[in-house]
């Protein structure tokens, strides 16, 4: 029902909106519509449904795949981590030097992992890369 209710929402919106010249819209390139998934199957159906391009970023956790559907952006969010593969590709030292001030921590050196994220194809099934 909470499904139907907000498509129903939705059309009532548009509806209001083609009545009523004198509303306003949002602003597209400040709002968006924001979904947020719980699997890489979700991601995927919605890569596959969308009818426009979409375009692939990345955040510290996130894949989000981005378009629009005449003028109206869409952002779909995913969980990288449940999407791609983490990958090792070495390691770099990161020197911390010593700070008095607190408690006379001694200068360290941390041996920090480089990661890569491969994200493959969303439409594996056809080929194509989203």
């Amino acid at each position: 029902m909470e499904r139907d209710d907000y498509i129903a929402g939705l059309r009532q919106l548009a509806d209001l909106l083609e009545r009523n010249e004198s509303l306003i819209l949002p602003y597209s390139s400040y709002s968006a519509f924001n979904m947020f998934t719980h699997s890489k199957k979700e991601l995927q159906d919605w890569a596959k449904a969308f009818p426009g391009t979409l375009e692939k970023e990345f955040s510290d956790i996130d894949i989000i795949l981005k378009g629009a559907l005449n003028g109206i952006s869409i952002k779909i969010y995913g969980d990288r981590e449940g999407v791609c593969e983490r990958v090792v590709v070495g390691t770099r030292e990161v020197k911390h030097p010593a700070t008095p001030a607190y408690e006379a921590k001694p200068e360290r050196i941390e041996i920090v992992e480089e990661v890569e994220w491969i994200c493959g194809s969303l439409l594996a099934d056809d080929g194509v890369e989203a």
